[in-house]
């Protein structure tokens, strides 16, 4: 049974999310509440046994911001869930930095959907569990603790005993660090269950450990999912140029092992060379930053250190703004605009070169989200668009290219425009229908009740039609019917009063002769008189 920490200041809002469903049938225990930031770090440091967290963003004294951040300090794995409204995308965008699984919008909270998430956290969960019991039966546990501890600045003096002791093929001489990163992991993901991609995992370490052992060429270390840093040394040679050309070798060799046997895509990022261990730290950072290039030049490549000095680092930009001209297009039903606004936004992100991948999925996170709340002012959601729920940050996460993105982007686009050309030819019939309708049948009691159930949409919706696009109200055309309609019986009939008012829909003659006088500015009786003398 997995134990979650509900976080959120409103009662209401914690006791609905209890009892949604049958939490405990699924493995799940709501096993304990928080009202504001501060209360749930007090839970959190007295009671340790929470697996799953699920909190509020917008909260008193401490918000869900500053609560993952503080979390996060010590405890980097246990899944944080975050509940949103449209307005918190600014905080989501900051939460999704601090390493967030998922979130969830307020407005589409029901007991599937956040099932759906908990298990997605539980699967994390249990994968974590399983990779960390793996981890301890082995004799290389405490190895891969110290050569982590090496890469991020953790270096004992006695590191030259510590490298004996651990059997670690690495010598002060041509140091060198290479991050690689499995070509779309997250696809791979969703693709398999956490059992499949264990025994992927493990397959793929048995490339990298068979070639690390065929050409002495280092050590591996796990970094994070499908992501590994190879921290190498080559001894011998003082030649950069054959330094440089070893290890090209090496990493192709590597990269096309783990595609011939695995049909697994790699990019790797390649840090500088240097002499000795104090180095290490650096040289991790500098591969850290060449594999996020993979944004710029794509998958599959091995990018190298002196790549970064190509780039010129813009990452503070933001795709705010820039919504304007294709909002415009969208509702203009110009396509021709709106592909050249899309190629204007393919031009301007990459001209953008985000630091990180966690920044690229933030700028396009952040610009659907405009997009979206625009068309949410216009009665038009996603799920309308795409014909079911969508979480665009789900989506988003899998691409790890700038290219994927806009791709994505203007998939999403082009999808819209879709929807938005189909619901304007719905309107145009729907009005259509309606005023066939009402011609037809003005002489009788019709409302805009009886009309919108005839076109089978609701009231409210057809009274909106009908003044944005005819720009009279419902009542203003019916009325417009019944009295021209009078106008004309007024001039070439012998009825009375009362029979025309009858005729045309009104069952009192004095209603219909002050309606008539409203808009005609006369009574039906003068009226009549003044065509009779223009005929004369």
């Amino acid at each position: 049974m997995h134990r979650v920490l509900l976080i959120d200041d409103e009662p209401l809002v914690r006791m609905t999310i209890k009892s949604l469903g049958p939490w405990e049938k699924y493995g799940f225990e709501m096993a304990g509440e928080a009202h504001d930031g501060a209360d749930a770090l007090d839970k959190l440091k007295t009671e340790k046994s929470f697996d799953i967290i699920l909190t509020d963003i917008s909260m008193p004294k401490m918000n869900g911001i500053e609560v993952i951040r503080q979390i996060r300090k010590w405890d980097d794995q246990i899944p944080i869930l975050v509940l949103s409204a449209f307005n918190d995308y600014p905080f989501v965008r900051q939460a999704f930095m601090l390493g967030i699984q998922d979130y969830i919008l307020k407005s589409e909270l029901n007991f599937e959907s956040l099932l759906k998430l908990m298990q997605k956290s539980s699967d994390l969960i249990s994968a974590a569990k399983q990779n960390h019991e793996e981890q301890r039966s082995n004799n290389v546990y405490l190895k891969q603790k110290f050569l982590e501890n090496l890469l991020n600045g953790l270096i004992p003096s006695d590191i030259d005993n510590k490298i004996a002791a651990y059997q670690i093929q690495l010598t002060k001489a041509n140091l060198n660090v290479s991050i690689i990163s499995v070509d779309n992991y997250k696809v791979m993901e969703d693709k398999y269950d956490s059992v499949v991609l264990t025994n992927i995992n493990l397959s793929i370490l048995n490339v990298f450990n068979q070639k690390t052992s065929e050409f002495k060429m280092g050590e591996l270390i796990v970094i994070g999912k499908g992501k590994y840093a190879l921290i190498s040394s080559i001894n011998h040679e003082n030649s950069m140029a054959v330094v440089h050309r070893k290890l090209s070798y090496f990493l192709n060799n590597v990269k096309q092992a783990l595609f011939m046997f695995l049909n697994i895509s790699v990019t790797i990022g390649v840090s500088s060379t240097q002499n000795g261990y104090l180095h290490i730290p650096s040289l991790y950072v500098q591969a850290l930053a060449a594999n996020e290039l993979k944004l710029l030049y794509g998958k599959g490549k091995i990018i190298y250190e002196h790549d970064l000095s190509q780039i010129e680092n813009t990452s503070h930009g933001s795709l705010t703004g820039k919504e304007r001209e294709i909002i415009q297009a969208l509702f203009s039903q110009d396509q021709h605009q709106l592909k050249a606004e899309i190629q204007n936004m393919v031009q301007y992100t990459k001209s953008l070169n985000p630091a990180s991948i966690n920044m690229a999925h933030s700028l396009y996170l952040e610009f659907i989200y405009i997009i979206m709340g625009h068309l949410y002012q216009k009665d038009i959601f996603a799920e309308d668009i795409f014909k079911k729920d969508i979480n665009f940050m789900e989506h988003i996460t899998k691409y790890e290219t700038l290219d994927e993105m806009n791709r994505y982007l203007e998939h999403i686009l082009l999808s819209i425009f879709d929807e938005i050309s189909h619901r304007n030819e719905h309107v145009s019939s729907k009005i259509r229908k309606a005023k066939e309708y009402m011609k037809q049948l003005y002489r009788e009691d019709i409302t805009l009740k009886s009309v919108s159930e005839q076109i089978q949409v609701s009231e409210t919706y057809l009274s909106r039609l009908f003044s944005s696009e005819t720009g009279e109200s419902f009542i203003g055309y019916l009325t417009r019917l019944r009295i021209e309609a009078a106008m004309d019986l007024l001039k070439n009939s012998q009825l009375t009063i009362q029979q025309i008012s009858e005729q045309i829909g009104y069952a009192n003659p004095e209603h219909f002769s002050r309606i008539f006088k409203k808009n005609v500015g006369c009574s039906p009786n003068k009226f009549r008189n003044e065509m009779f003398s223009k005929n004369e």
